[in-house]
């Protein structure tokens, strides 16, 4: 969620908005195709940010002032900075929303918790979600609760 690539996020709200010219939706979709294929293959690759940025400027009409080699080699390095963060992020989520899936047994003894604060125990015992999806929606139930009853749950005791 950086300013400095908010224009890669956004085409697609733009274009569906139609706040922005085309020709620049063009360019930028374009760019953020052609990076999205050199990141996946950045391992692979012996392509610089220099070359792809040149290669890229050869191929679009940059009309628009933002399409400068610079900037573009820029958007290049942060990317190529930033993978594998994103990609950790990513898989975290992707643990998260497998353990939303997990169903709360009927053996868990929320009073036995002792890492659960107490206020989401007491909202535990009295909501008796059959999810943790269910009870990370419980008011004030939080993150960190619901991340040790995930651990509790695959570890199978107490």
């Amino acid at each position: 969620m950086r300013q400095d690539n908010a224009r890669m996020r956004l085409v697609d709200v733009a274009a569906r908005l139609g706040v922005v010219p085309s020709s620049c939706i063009r360019v930028t979709q374009s760019l953020k195709d052609a990076l999205d294929v050199w990141l996946s293959n950045a391992g692979n690759s012996q392509i610089g940010a220099d070359e792809l940025a040149d290669g890229f400027l050869a191929n679009v009409d940059c009309a628009d002032r933002w399409c400068s080699k610079d900037e573009i080699v820029q958007e290049i390095n942060i990317m190529r900075h930033y993978q594998p963060y994103i990609l950790q992020e990513e898989k975290a989520a992707e643990r998260a929303k497998s353990d939303e899936r997990l169903k709360i047994p009927a053996w868990l003894d929320y009073d036995k918790c002792v890492a659960v604060r107490f206020e989401s125990r007491q909202k535990l015992k009295k909501v008796r979600p059959e999810t943790l999806a269910q009870a990370s929606r419980i008011p004030g139930v939080n993150p960190a609760d619901v991340a040790v009853l995930a651990v509790i749950i695959k570890r199978g005791r107490i």
